[in-house]
């Protein structure tokens, strides 16, 4: 392949000696094409990634507040319990 190309390359310099020969395969083209998409994927990805960590740590939060909350509220019924039954006879 590297004969061929210098062999296109001289037959180019006959042609348009002014002329600067530069080759790129297609798929090297392809692929600068995409790199953008490639890039803007990966920092999609990554936002997703830290939203998603950010929603758990929220979730977990509020079940931890839930929790408490009930835990306070279980407590003081325990602690009121037999007074509440007295006061309602």
């Amino acid at each position: 392949m590297q004969a061929d190309l210098v062999t296109i390359g001289r037959l180019f310099k006959q042609v348009c000696p002014e002329g600067i020969f530069a080759f790129r395969f297609f798929d090297a083209s392809i692929a600068m094409l995409y790199e953008k998409d490639r890039k803007t994927a990966a920092l999609i990805n990554t936002a997703a990634g830290i939203s998603i960590f950010i929603s758990c740590i929220g979730l977990f939060g509020l079940a931890l507040f839930t929790a408490k909350k009930r835990d306070m509220q279980i407590s003081i019924r325990k602690i009121l319990g037999p007074v509440l039954l007295i006061s309602q006879q």
